[in-house]
């Protein structure tokens, strides 16, 4: 009988062992982030501009209300792709280095984002700030650039997140 009860006892604790073991903690069928999930998350938003410089110089009013909304959609490690728009409350007749608004795709990704604009500037951007809560934005504008011609230039400008 002993020897009856002992048998019913290991079977029953290694009976438990085997279904303690095969709980893994549950499954989680959300994807896990990936770098470009993590940077589109991060560029996502409205970014009001603090300041515009043109080769390095200050340039006055440029930052004056121009606000960039970036949003887009992420793939895995697909590619990543997005729009943008501006709402600018410069008078109709100032210079522009943005479209009212179009697409973007990512180029690459890391401490240093790239993207190009659907006009094929390229544009890198930098987070920082508290909370990653500053874009720096910097781009080249050549002479054959179509509409944009007659803002050629070095870009950068600094933008806060709304």
């Amino acid at each position: 009988m002993k020897k009856q009860i002992l048998n019913s006892l290991t079977t029953a604790f290694i009976l438990s062992l085997v279904v303690f073991m095969s709980c893994g903690g549950g499954d989680d069928d959300s994807a896990p982030a990936t770098p470009n999930a993590d940077q589109l998350a991060l560029l996502t938003g409205n970014w009001e501009a603090t300041s515009t410089l043109e080769s390095n110089n200050i340039v006055d009013g440029w930052a004056d209300g121009f606000i960039l909304t970036l949003d887009g959609t992420a793939n895995g490690d697909d590619i990543v792709s997005g729009r943008y728009s501006t709402n600018d409350a410069r008078p109709a007749d100032t210079q522009r280095v943005w479209a009212s608004s179009g697409t973007w795709e990512f180029n690459s990704i890391g401490t240093r984002i790239e993207f190009t604009r659907d006009d094929e500037i390229v544009v890198t951007a930098v987070l920082g700030g508290n909370d990653n809560n500053e874009l720096t934005l910097s781009f080249e504008i050549l002479e054959d650039a179509g509409r944009t011609d007659i803002v050629n230039g070095n870009w950068t400008q600094i933008f806060r997140k709304q």
